[in-house]
């Protein structure tokens, strides 16, 4: 971005933003104790230091004409949010952008692609309580008609704001540019002769069977024709293995955990003198996805990042009680039970290419946002432009109507 002329910074290096802490010492995920403390130095500062005043200087400073979020609900008493409104009151454009497809077809849990009503407002995520924050955006962009649809069920308020562009994630530009920068995985242990799995990990909650998931790991430890790498959940908590089974994984010679690096418990950081977690393995799941033969994943759209390269991916819908857009697309390897998976694991061969389902109707829904194949990437920025110049929202745009 910076070699194109794009000024990239930080937002503890703006103006107004005292005390400054060195990247290292403030992003440090491997450091539990630390993280805690910054929480409460943000929630002060947002207080007292990043006021409504302070977020409409920066801008002004900057001579800032849209404001765009990977958010679709930012809080007032967050940063983010602090920018957002302050947006609204100076009349800059603001744009609402996916920070990745959403995988959900209904809310409503065993409810496996019925239309059902869904309770006005009522939302997937836990903690998101309604749709308030979407009347301050000029634009709110939905990746897929799928999730376009989804929030018309939810009876959201300004459909007429939402514009399907397609995803600048998983289109062919960024996916090009994502390969270029992603780092080559290498196993820690031997994989010779084994087929190459990567499981995924969800992020856990009451859709989600953990003691299944679990289990299911389990046995696909088990197989001899397997080196499996179990990736866990990037966000804190959110799905990670327990301890004795990250130990007995280790020992294992077909086996490899990349362990979240946020699942270091701050005891555990303190008793070990302040190192736990320095030798904890970050791995891109793009890299990932790159190396395997095979990957199993649910509830995300990590799916996706296999699928967009043609690989193999099987889709455990046993695991979890959400209808999602694989099965409405009828991609990846859909098994109903521990022992189809186990078995459908094991009848594959290493570097196995054979693809036994179509991904041109996936190419077109989530990358295109159900349009014919086009520059993605050009559609967002002409959204950017159009709302920075106040034009509102461009013709060509993917509108969504009632």
């Amino acid at each position: 971005l910076q070699k194109n002329g794009c000024p990239v910074t930080y937002p503890y290096a703006l103006e107004g933003f005292r005390p400054e802490f060195p990247n290292r010492l403030l992003f440090s995920p491997t450091n539990p104790l630390l993280v805690k403390v910054v929480r409460a130095w943000k929630a002060f500062m947002l207080k007292r230091v990043w006021t409504a005043a302070w977020a409409e200087r920066v801008l002004k400073h900057f001579n800032v004409s849209v404001v765009a979020v990977d958010s679709h609900a930012p809080r007032e008493w967050e940063l983010e949010g602090r920018i957002v409104l302050a947006a609204e009151r100076l009349r800059i454009g603001t744009v609402s952008l996916p920070h990745g497809p959403n995988v959900y077809l209904s809310l409503n849990p065993d409810d496996r692609g019925s239309d059902r009503p869904i309770r006005p407002v009522q939302v997937y995520r836990e903690g998101d309580e309604n749709f308030e924050s979407f009347k301050i955006f000029d634009a709110i962009v939905a990746a897929t008609s799928l999730e376009a649809h989804l929030w018309r069920k939810q009876n959201f308020p300004g459909v007429e704001r939402i514009v399907k562009l397609g995803s600048a994630r998983f289109c062919p530009e960024w996916m090009a540019v994502n390969e270029s920068i992603a780092a080559v995985f290498r196993p820690a242990k031997g994989t010779s002769g084994k087929l190459k799995v990567v499981f995924f990990m969800p992020h856990w909650g009451e859709s989600v069977d953990r003691p299944a998931t679990l289990a299911a790991i389990e046995r696909l430890t088990a197989l001899p024709n397997v080196y499996l790498v179990v990736k866990e959940h990037t966000r804190e908590g959110a799905g990670n293995l327990p301890e004795d089974g990250r130990k007995k994984y280790a020992l294992q010679d077909n086996t490899e955990v990349i362990q979240s690096a946020r699942s270091v418990k701050t005891g555990t950081w303190i008793r070990s003198g302040f190192r736990a977690g320095t030798a904890i393995r970050e791995v891109d799941s793009a890299s990932l996805a790159r190396w395997a033969d095979l990957t199993i994943g649910f509830g995300s759209s990590v799916g996706l990042e296999p699928l967009c390269r043609g690989k193999l991916f099987i889709d455990p819908l046993y695991l979890y009680r959400h209808a999602t857009m694989y099965q409405a697309m009828g991609v990846g390897l859909q098994v109903g039970s521990e022992e189809e998976l186990v078995e459908t694991v094991r009848d594959l061969s290493p570097g196995d290419t054979r693809v036994p389902y179509a991904t041109g109707k996936l190419d077109r829904l989530i990358i295109y946002g159900d349009r014919e194949p086009h520059d993605v990437l050009a559609t967002y920025v002409d959204l950017l432009e159009s709302l920075s110049r106040g034009k509102g929202i461009p013709r060509r745009a993917g509108a969504v109507s009632r």
